[in-house]
């Protein structure tokens, strides 16, 4: 067998490696951790790591490379054996799971947003009702 025969495919095959790092953007995201929460969930778990490396794993280019020592802290981290790190088959699931997370996320910080625009609504109408007794509670029996 020559070297040419041995050549992997390159098309649309991920590395193990691009794998993992999918995944643990997966696992950090689903948690609603930032790059630095996950540094400092590794370090208090015993696996020097900075949010900068968190970060140059995930999106780096070209990314970063995982230690077996940092895949075993991951592992560790995310409560994952750590073949699961590096598992090919459900990458797309991963992918499509941290869309979905993406979208929930937007639409929570959206929705707390308008809480807080309500919040400043409702307590001007109290400040000015509280002000203006004469004018009654036009919102009685609405909600406000």
């Amino acid at each position: 067998m020559n070297a040419a025969d041995q050549t992997q495919p390159s098309a649309p095959w991920l590395s193990a490696e691009e794998v993992a790092a999918a995944r643990i953007q997966f696992e950090r995201e689903i948690r609603g951790w930032s790059t630095n929460r996950l540094s400092d969930e590794m370090n208090a778990a015993g696996y020097v790591m900075n949010p900068s490396a968190v970060w140059r794993i995930e999106k780096g280019t070209p990314r970063r490379r995982i230690h077996l020592e940092e895949a075993i802290g991951f592992a560790a981290v995310f409560g994952l054996p750590l073949e699961e790190l590096y598992k090919l088959g459900g990458s797309g699931a991963y992918e499509r799971a941290a869309e979905l997370t993406d979208a929930v996320q937007t639409r929570r910080r959206a929705a707390d947003e308008a809480a807080k625009l309500l919040d400043v609504a409702e307590r001007q109408l109290t400040a000015y009702l509280n002000a203006h007794p004469e004018v009654g509670n036009p919102c009685a029996g609405q909600g406000a």
